[in-house]
Order: structure tokens, then C-alpha cells, then sequence
């Protein structure tokens, strides 16, 4: 993959991408951890994954992207097994950039850029920050209002003028979580300049406050089944794996005195995947992609 690999990050405000990335920036540098991928050599502008691993391992809040100021990792990694360089460019953008895109349908040309030449995406959803389908009956009064049910990380219901009847009228930014992320996933097939649409890990971020004994892709069938039903339907042609992920390891206020005590900062992180037994590597996902890639690859060759 000498030509490199350009992978897109796709998370509504708050899913976790920039938390994602402090994480997986010590895992692979430390080596603490045996992971599918690791650090090929001396990396160049360092600099920002320095700094958000720095908040990481101080348990500080992350951040998150500003619209302004997007970065752009770029990582020479090694697969583990076959000793093969990976050039992987990672752009950490903004959540703030993906809603508005729902609500505008426009994106930026730089977006575009990254879209139409991404070879697979990960696809973030924080379980705490999702707005659910509403479900209108035939008696409500008005069905152009919809109630505030989620008032979390959005941050949207606190900005609008509710109604007498407690209801707010309907806007783009109050559409439920899967279906914007359903059409975000659109937006990037629609932008391809390749027919073949790239493969799908889907990260369920902060899945240590999930408490119910779930794997990750029950859950996502529970909890957003139109996104469930759309890569389902769609799998022989774009091959999809969920995650659930705690980069972080807990609450950082809740569980400040847990995570302190472990002597090994990558043991915070737990990654649940097919079985109920978590592991560390991080690397799950994007050596996912990438494999994924490759076959689909081979696949049109034939």
C-alpha cells in the first residue's frame, strides 16, 4: 500500500472520534499492548497526537475538533504479521462539519476530497448522545412538532423556543441520530469517485457506560435499527464490523480513582467486538478496513 490510505472519520458532536485517535496514538507508540498494527518508523508532525494523548493519559477531557481548525494525522504503521508498511491519513474533522451537512446537504470541497478517496470509515456513536425516533400517534394535535426527548451533548433543545404545548417545531438538527448518520454514509457513495463504496467499521464510543450484557451489533440493531437495517442490507457490497470501544476506561470524574490506580495506561482501554471478552487493540478497526479493502479489491479484479 505504498500509495497510502486515506481513512474518514464520521461522528456527530461528542461520539468520541478525537478520544478515538489520543488512544490509539499510545497504543501504537508505547507498545504496551500487542496490537495488529504498530509504528513503522520515526512519525513526522507529531505534534497534535502528542497533545491530545497528553490530555488522555493526564485524564483530561479530550476536546474536540474545531470547525476552524481541522487536523490531518499522517501515520506510517507496520502490519504486525506481514511487516508491511501502511500509510494511513486520518483528518480528525469536526462534528460540528457532519451536522452541518444533514442540515445544509452541502459539504466542503475539502470533504469532498476526502470522501471521494477514502478506502474505508469509521463511523462513531456516543450511546449517551443519541436522539431517538419519535413516534407520532394519530391523536397529537400538531404532527409538524416534536417533543425534546434528548437534551445531552447535542446541545440543540437548549438553543430552541419550545411551544405552550411543550413542543418544539421540527428542524433538521432535531431528526433522529441514525438517520442523519444514515444519510452521512449516503453523502459519501453519492461523493465517490471510485463505484466502489468503502467498507465500515462502526465505533460504539464510551461502551463501558453500556450496562447490559449486549454485544456491540445487538445493541446497534436495538438501539438504531434503521442504520442497523441499512448495512445489513447493503453488506455483500460493503462489508461493515462494529466496535465497541471505552478509550477513555470510564468516567474520568466517576471512575478518576479507578483509572489511577492502573499502573499500565493502555490497560484502560477495552474493545468488545464478536465475544463478551474485551481486548486493547485499537487497531482493530483500521486493520479491519484496511483487510476488508483488500479483498473487495481482489474481489472486482476477478
Amino acid at each position: 500500500m505504498s500509495g497510502g490510505s486515506r481513512l474518514l472519520l464520521i461522528g456527530l458532536r461528542g461520539s468520541g472520534k478525537t478520544s478515538y485517535l489520543a488512544a490509539f496514538w499510545h497504543v501504537i507508540e508505547a507498545g504496551e499492548l500487542p496490537s495488529a498494527l504498530a509504528v513503522a518508523q520515526l512519525q513526522g508532525d507529531r505534534e497534535y497526537l502528542n497533545r491530545i494523548r497528553d490530555h488522555w493519559l493526564k485524564f483530561e477531557e479530550v476536546g474536540r475538533t474545531s470547525l476552524r481548525s481541522q487536523e490531518i494525522v499522517s501515520l506510517v504503521l507496520q502490519d504486525v504479521r506481514s511487516k508491511s508498511d501502511i500509510h494511513v491519513t486520518v483528518p480528525d474533522l469536526s462534528g460540528e462539519l457532519f451536522r452541518l451537512q444533514w442540515a445544509t446537504r452541502k459539504a466542503t470541497r475539502q470533504y469532498v476530497e476526502y470522501a471521494s478517496e477514502a478506502v474505508g470509515v469509521l463511523l462513531f456513536i456516543h450511546p449517551n448522545a443519541i436522539v431517538e425516533s419519535h413516534v407520532l400517534l394519530p391523536d397529537e394535535k400538531d404532527a409538524c412538532d416534536v417533543p425534546v426527548t434528548d437534551s445531552s451533548d447535542s446541545g440543540l433543545a437548549g438553543n430552541l423556543k419550545t411551544s405552550t404545548s411543550g413542543a418544539v417545531p421540527w428542524s433538521p438538527d432535531l431528526s433522529p441520530t441514525q438517520v442523519q448518520l444514515v444519510e452521512l454514509l449516503q453523502f459519501v457513495s453519492h461523493l465517490r469517485s471510485s463505484p466502489e463504496p468503502p467498507p465500515i467499521a462502526v465505533i460504539v464510543s464510551a461502551w463501558d457506560t453500556v450496562k447490559d450484557p449486549v454485544l456491540p451489533i445487538s445493541w446497534l440493531e436495538n438501539k438504531l435499527p434503521l442504520l442497523s437495517q441499512f448495512l445489513t442490507a447493503n453488506v455483500n457490497k460493503v462489508p461493515f464490523q462494529v466496535y465497541g470501544v471505552s478509550a477513555l476506561g470510564g468516567d474520568l470524574e466517576k471512575d478518576r480513582e479507578r483509572l489511577q490506580h492502573e499502573d499500565v495506561p493502555s490497560h484502560r482501554i477495552k474493545v468488545v467486538q464478536d465475544t463478551f471478552k474485551p481486548h486493547g487493540d485499537l487497531t482493530a478497526p483500521i486493520q479491519f478496513l484496511l483487510a476488508a479493502r483488500r479483498s473487495m479489491k481482489r474481489t472486482a479484479g476477478q
